[in-house]
């Protein structure tokens, strides 16, 4: 209940970037790839050339920066309740370690998001979503399209080695 109320909320207002299409309704990984490969016959047919990058970020839910997602979820207005409900959810978790036998005293997580739960990726695409804002206004000439923790960063034009220093700054943007 509380993931399809945030997810409706983030949907109607806009807060989730039409370029992310994972863990949202009526988006999916095919809608991904027949907008790119669209952009790459746009291409073809204009004789421009080409050049794309991928990136997957790897561990990505294990490094949420969990004070952050929160100033996040202030900033796309999400208070209250469901606020204080999303803040618990992600502050007040322990974990012990079992091996064969033995068991590890419990201790306190600090980061990342928790694994399996169905708010979690909605969560993720709150923290992931501004990047590609930073790397638009960064960089321009440049397109993206987000799948989860999957980025595809592609400029299009006539001269490569300009091609190649968009994509330059755009990765030095992101890395940043």
């Amino acid at each position: 209940m509380i993931v399809d109320r945030l997810q409706y909320y983030l949907d109607s207002y806009g807060h989730i970037s039409e370029k992310q299409a994972d863990f949202r309704r009526s988006y999916n990984t095919t809608e991904q790839i027949v907008r790119l490969t669209q952009h790459i016959k746009d291409g073809f047919q204009k004789k421009q050339s080409k050049l794309a990058v991928f990136v997957h970020f790897k561990s990505a839910f294990d490094r949420v920066w969990r004070k952050m997602l929160l100033k996040k979820l202030l900033h796309v207005n999400v208070s209250g309740h469901l606020f204080k409900w999303i803040s618990d959810f992600l502050f007040q978790r322990f974990l012990n370690i079992k091996y064969g036998n033995s068991r590890s005293g419990y201790g306190q997580t600090r980061q990342g998001l928790p694994q399996g739960y169905v708010l979690s990726p909605v969560l993720f695409n709150i923290m992931i979503n501004d990047l590609l804002s930073f790397i638009n206004n960064a960089v321009s000439e440049i397109n993206s399209l987000l799948y989860a923790d999957d980025l595809v960063l592609w400029s299009t034009g006539f001269v490569i080695p300009k091609l190649e220093s968009t994509l330059n700054l755009a990765l030095v943007t992101l890395k940043n």
